[in-house]
């Protein structure tokens, strides 16, 4: 699993909304499609447009057209410091030549699904730390994927027993139903629910 940090304010706009919804993107329009691009060419075609573009820049649009489908990309909230966005992408880098100006200026994105929004204070000490640390706009940080995969399993294995204790609440208030026929189904969910 490959995992990153993603900052939300491409082309120095706040896009924490449109991640939201499914687009986590890079701004730096520059009236190309950057798919399958080679470190070389990239180079040639941000320099025509950022003539002071830095190596450090470029090897950022770099990582971000190569984030794979099924990613981990974590986003930090601009609306709540506090929090952070959990993203999985489910595609892989597309290009809109439409929002390729210096009005839209977000042509580069990658389709991604919101796992869910946490306070930061939740994350595991080595991912708290390399957000901390990581200041540029797209920071791999996949030595940690092992992690964030035992973290999110445990988060979805306390939110299913949650779950499940709430479902088994109310089979147990069902019990005490004046209907006879509801006390029985709910016995019967609930003696099966205890296996």
């Amino acid at each position: 699993m490959n995992l990153y940090i993603l900052r939300s304010k491409p082309h120095y706009n706040n896009r924490e909304e449109e991640f939201l919804n499914g687009k986590i993107s890079i701004g730096w329009p520059c009236n190309h499609n950057l798919n399958l691009k080679k470190r070389a060419e990239l180079e040639n075609i941000l320099k025509k447009r950022y003539t002071d573009i830095s190596q450090i820049q470029i090897s950022q649009v770099e990582q971000f057209i190569n984030i794979p489908s099924n990613s981990i990309v974590i986003t930090p909230s601009l609306k709540d410091k506090s929090q952070v966005h959990i993203f999985k992408t489910i595609g892989s880098y597309q290009y809109d030549s439409t929002k390729d100006n210096d009005e839209i200026g977000n042509p580069h994105f990658i389709e991604a699904k919101l796992i869910k929004t946490i306070k930061k204070s939740e994350l595991p000490e080595d991912i708290k730390k390399s957000l901390s640390g990581a200041r540029k706009t797209v920071s791999n940080i996949s030595k940690h994927s092992e992690v964030i995969k035992l973290f999110l399993k445990e988060k979805d294995n306390n939110s299913n027993n949650i779950q499940r204790e709430k479902g088994l609440k109310v089979l147990e208030e069902l019990l005490n139903s004046n209907n006879e026929e509801i006390r029985l189904k709910a016995s019967i969910e609930l003696l099966h629910q205890l296996k």
